[in-house]
């Protein structure tokens, strides 16, 4: 029978006191990813996260919600024996025995002599030698049984989506906004998305395609579809005041923003909007040169839907003078918003 190692490491390991509700929350996470047929348990021992798989799991669909599953640092498909010699020779050789030429075993913390005896018993059941450039096979000896694998598949890492805050971003489209999402996600935030556009929104169909692909690292993403009737209301000022409005409807804490820190006027408008609003402004991108933010697109997957030339607002559309017009606009944007419903296993929003 198959299983699932998945190794979390890096910050949910260090949280101290805080890393069982640090554990339990990406266990969760699997579990709503994963689709029931997939696995029969799933348990959190000796620091791992295990997945006994199902007799005819999907492997392809299992791999790639684990890729997208912030918290994760790297999963493994193993095998489970014996913790013994013999037992771990013949789960090697009866999986790999015919297709190895040289070999290498790691099991960290074993003692030099298990490590040599079981390198001893691979070399003489198969036609392989060691070697220190042969190919892997990685063993995890965990109470009272043993994982067998030859490959570890890399993750997002970061904390666990759900396990800090819930956060309203602001999707403009571009390239930053995006990248600024994922950004929150490996930050274990929630994320609901929305994105303000003219009235014959002629980007609709990408910027759902960006809301499919950053919902592959949440079970469930909201997207807020705001159109506005004349070009004069496509302002920062009233953009940030009607997210302000959905972030409490929606029980958040703060709105996040693909601002970086390109130029002097960023600076500016950022320390200008944090006068207009009640709660905080994030901007995770403030660090990151343009190149970095690219290649992130490219890697989570958005590059391809996002359009270089968009930005989230008119660089003159802010403004902290009075409007007794701001709460009507907001209103009224707000009642003609579309809310779409993304979710990580499929491809259709509802």
């Amino acid at each position: 029978m198959a299983y699932l190692i998945i190794h979390y490491g890096g910050e949910v390991g260090i949280k101290g006191a805080k890393k069982s509700f640090f554990e339990k929350k990406l266990s969760d996470n699997i579990r709503s990813g994963l689709k029931k047929g997939n696995y029969e348990k799933i348990l959190r021992e000796h620091g791992r996260i295990i997945v006994q798989l199902a007799k005819n799991f999907d492997k392809k669909q299992a791999e790639h919600i684990l890729k997208h599953t912030p918290g994760i640092s790297y999963f493994c498909f193993a095998e489970k024996t014996s913790p013994s010699i013999k037992g771990i020779t013949e789960i090697i050789v009866s999986h790999f025995g015919n297709s190895i030429k040289e070999f290498k075993i790691i099991a960290k913390g074993q003692k030099p002599e298990f490590l040599r005896a079981l390198e001893e018993a691979v070399a003489s059941n198969t036609n392989a030698k060691h070697s220190p450039s042969g190919k892997p096979f990685f063993v995890e000896l965990l109470g009272e049984d043993a994982y067998v694998y030859d490959e570890r598949v890399s993750s997002v890492g970061g904390l666990p989506v759900g396990s800090t805050a819930k956060v309203i971003a602001l999707l403009s489209g571009g390239v930053n906004s995006s990248v600024a999402v994922y950004k929150m996600f490996k930050r274990g935030c929630s994320v609901v998305l929305v994105h303000f556009c003219d009235t014959d929104n002629k980007q609709s169909g990408n910027i759902k395609n960006l809301a499919r692909v950053l919902a592959s690292y949440q079970f469930k993403t909201k997207l807020y579809m705001m159109p506005w009737n004349d070009a004069e209301k496509f302002r920062m000022d009233v953009m940030l005041k009607t997210a302000e409005k959905i972030l409490v409807m929606e029980n958040a804490t703060a709105i996040v923003t693909g601002d970086t820190m390109g130029s002097s006027k960023n600076l500016d408008n950022i320390k200008l909007v944090k006068g207009l609003l009640k709660y905080p402004l994030l901007s995770p991108l403030v660090g990151e040169s343009e190149e970095e933010i690219v290649s992130q697109a490219k890697e989570i997957g958005t590059y391809q839907f996002s359009d270089q030339q968009s930005s989230a607002f008119k660089e003159d559309g802010l403004s902290l003078e009075f409007d007794t017009r701001m709460d009507d606009m907001c209103e009224e944007a707000l009642r003609k918003a579309e809310v779409l419903t993304f979710f990580q296993n499929s491809d259709s929003e509802k």
